[in-house]
């Protein structure tokens, strides 16, 4: 299955959170997805949550995206690919990662 950074993908087991089963969005670039036997990826939620500069509202099935929550996702766990996230909402997952990893002061929320 060949995997993209944006993918929301479905996986056949519990891992990485072993109390939801969840989709995730992939985070990982590219090179990695090809070559890499895992790859990163972030939990979605269908809940709203309060406003944490961490999290935003993405549009697979208006879900929040929760940054702080990065996981090591083996490719081998995933069982499909639900959608593919557009440009709009992966610059907004960039801004709430970069605030999670605190790779800048300069982001704007």
């Amino acid at each position: 299955m060949k995997i993209k950074r944006g993918d929301v993908v479905y996986l056949n087991k519990t891992v990485p959170c072993p109390n939801a089963i969840r989709p995730y969005v992939i985070v990982s670039n590219d090179v990695g997805n090809r070559h890499a036997d895992i790859c990163l990826g972030v939990p979605l939620t269908m809940k709203r949550k309060r406003g944490q500069p961490t999290q935003c509202i993405v549009s697979y099935n208006d879900s929040t995206v929760m940054t702080e929550q990065i996981c090591v996702i083996n490719k081998n766990d995933i069982d499909k690919i639900l959608f593919t996230l557009n440009d709009s909402d992966m610059k907004r997952i960039e801004k709430c990662l970069a605030i999670s990893l605190d790779l800048g002061r300069d982001v704007d929320v």
